[in-house]
C-alpha cells in the first residue's frame, strides 16, 4: 500500500478535483434540489485537498521549547536545532531546504542535529541528494546527522520497498562537510561545556551497536540522536541514560484532526508519542513532526516543524 500510494496518490487527488469540479457544473446545469448542500461539500473537499497539497506542506512552523535539566549535569543552556525528515525530493527541492537553513542561521543554535530521512527515495530519485546542497551553509556550526529508513529504502523493519541509497546520501554529506554519526560517539565543547553526542544507525535498516558508550564516563552530558523514537525502548540498561534524546520519523502522523494523528508511522511506542516531549522509563526525548512528507506530498493538521530545543539548567533563568 505504501508503494502504491507513493505512485498514485497525487494523480488520484487531481482526478478527484477534476471530477468534483465537473460535478459542480453538472449540479448547477440540472438544477438539483440539493445543489447548495452538494456544492458546499464538493467545494469544501476541493479546498481541503488543495490546502493539504500546496499550503500546509510549505507552512513552516519554527518551534522553540525549553527543557529543564539538572544543573548537576549541565551548567549552561544549550540550544539544539533539530532538523528531521527533510525528505528531499522533486516536491521539496533546494529552495525549501535553503529556507530551513536561513531559519537555522537566524536562530543561532549551539548545535545542529539532523535526524535522518534526508531524501524521500521515491521517484524520481536521480537528483534528490543534490537538493541537500544548501546544508553546506551550516557547516561552520557543530552539525551531525544520522540516517533514516528512507535513506536505506525500508518502509517496515528490514522490508526494503525502495533502493538502498544510503551510500549516495553519505557521499553527498561528506562532500558538504557534515559528519555522520553511525553507532559512534563524538565529544565537542560548547560555550566551555564538554558534551558527548551519540548517534545510532536506523532501527529498521541496520543493527544498532551501543559499544561506543562503554566508556565509563558518567559525568559528561550525553545527547542521543536517532531517527526512530522506538530506539529509546532498546536503550541498554547497563549504560547511563542520555541527558536528552532527539528523534523524528513519525511526521506527527502527517495527517491529524484536533491534534490526534490519523496517519500511521508504525511505531511501537504508539500514537501518543508521535510528536513533542516524552519520557520512556526515565529516558526523556523529543519527537519532531519533521520537515518533509512521506508517500504523498500532503499534510493536514501537522505543519512541518523546525525545532529549537534549549536544554536549560533548572537554576538558570
Amino acid at each position: 500500500m505504501h508503494y502504491i500510494l507513493s505512485k498514485i496518490g497525487v494523480p488520484v487527488a487531481y482526478v478527484y478535483i477534476f471530477a468534483a469540479s465537473s460535478g459542480l457544473f453538472f449540479l448547477w446545469q440540472t438544477g438539483s434540489n440539493n445543489k447548495y448542500i452538494l456544492s458546499f461539500l464538493l467545494v469544501f473537499s476541493i479546498v481541503i485537498i488543495l490546502y493539504a497539497r500546496f499550503i500546509e506542506p510549505r507552512w513552516l512552523n519554527v518551534y522553540r521549547i525549553k527543557i529543564p535539566v539538572s544543573e548537576a549535569v549541565l551548567n549552561k543552556p544549550i540550544t539544539v536545532a533539530l532538523i528531521a525528515d527533510l525528505h528531499a525530493s522533486h516536491y521539496k527541492k533546494s529552495d525549501w531546504i535553503r529556507r530551513i537553513v536561513k531559519e537555522v542561521l537566524a536562530n543561532k543554535p549551539d548545535l545542529i542535529l539532523i535526524a535522518g530521512d534526508l531524501i524521500n527515495n521515491h521517484f524520481p530519485v536521480d537528483t534528490e541528494v543534490d537538493y541537500l546542497d544548501p546544508l553546506r551553509e551550516l557547516t561552520h556550526l557543530p552539525i551531525y546527522y544520522v540516517l533514516g529508513n528512507h535513506d536505506y529504502g525500508t518502509a517496515r523493519p528490514q522490508v526494503y520497498f525502495f533502493d538502498d541509497r544510503s551510500e549516495e546520501v553519505v557521499n553527498k554529506m561528506k562532500a558538504l562537510g557534515i559528519p555522520l554519526l553511525k553507532n559512534n560517539l563524538v565529544e565537542i565543547v560548547i560555550a566551555g561545556e564538554k558534551i558527548t553526542i551519540f548517534g545510532c544507525d536506523d532501527l529498521w535498516s541496520r543493527p544498532i551497536d551501543y559499544s561506543a558508550l562503554d566508556t565509563g564516563d558518567t559525568k559528561t552530558p550525553l545527547l542521543f540522536v536517532t531517527h526512530n523514537p522506538d530506539t529509546v525502548m532498546a536503550w541498554p540498561t547497563h549504560i547511563p541514560k542520555p541527558l536528552f534524546t532527539f528523534s523524528g520519523h513519525s511526521h506527527g502522523g502527517q495527517f491529524a484532526l484536533f491534534g490526534f494523528p490519523l496517519g500511521s508511522a508504525t511505531m511501537q511506542l504508539g500514537r501518543k508519542y508521535y510528536r513533542g516531549v516524552h519520557s520512556y522509563h526515565g529516558l526523556s526525548f523529543y519527537v519532531s513532526p519533521g520537515l518533509g512528507e512521506s508517500t504523498i506530498p500532503f499534510r493536514f493538521g501537522v505543519r512541518p516543524e523546525l525545532s529549537f530545543i534549549t536544554l536549560t539548567p533548572k537554576t538558570a533563568d
